[in-house]
């Protein structure tokens, strides 16, 4: 036993205790939530298969005005503009606000904001396989093809016009259309 001993533990623990706090801090900053509704979850493989360097792009169009969404991937919220949805006819797309995400290892992405705003969503190719979008009463347009959907209920959303499901399993349960959608014009399921 040291007497200077004592005197470096004594120097030492306010200093880690330091480091601590500064630490804790940042995390919980860091993962700060939105102040907004929750109106849509997604989960996708896209960590699993490319880690840390994933990118996945969705596309989200609104109604009529600009409004901002806050989008969480596990890395905290990220503020984006989503302009109206308009159709593109030389590309024969829907455009809006194309928005790139980096997932973190939990592979969830929550959308906050307003679910009556969200006229449009195009998210082919994301790798998701499970998504909750009941939320979104007024989604008109939904591209969800080339995903890994397991399943799929669409019963709260009446008023689809298009959708695009091709080049998805569900093999957990089937497909759910649900209550009738009387302004359903466009139904792409290719093979179930």
């Amino acid at each position: 036993y040291s007497p200077l001993q004592d005197m470096h533990t004594e120097k030492l623990f306010p200093r880690l205790l330091s480091l601590c706090l500064i630490f804790i801090t940042a995390s919980l900053g860091s993962m700060a939530q939105s102040t907004q509704p929750l109106i849509a979850e997604f989960r996708t493989s896209a960590y699993d298969t490319d880690g840390e360097s994933n990118s996945i792009q969705m596309t989200i169009g609104g109604i009529a005005e600009s409004e901002y969404i806050d989008i969480d991937c596990g890395f905290g919220t990220e503020e984006h503009e989503v302009v109206p949805a308009t159709y593109d006819t030389e590309n024969e797309e829907w455009t809006g606000t194309t928005i790139t995400l980096n997932v973190s290892a939990e592979g969830m992405v929550r959308i906050y904001g307003n679910a009556e705003n969200i006229q449009v969503i195009d998210a082919h190719g994301c790798m998701f396989h499970e998504i909750d979008i009941e939320r979104l009463s007024n989604l008109t347009i939904l591209d969800l093809s080339h995903n890994e959907l397991e399943r799929l209920d669409l019963t709260a959303l009446t008023a689809l016009q298009a959708l695009y499901l091709s080049d998805n399993p569900f093999n957990r349960e089937p497909l759910t259309v649900g209550t009738p959608k009387n302004d359903l014009a466009i139904l792409d399921i290719g093979q179930i």
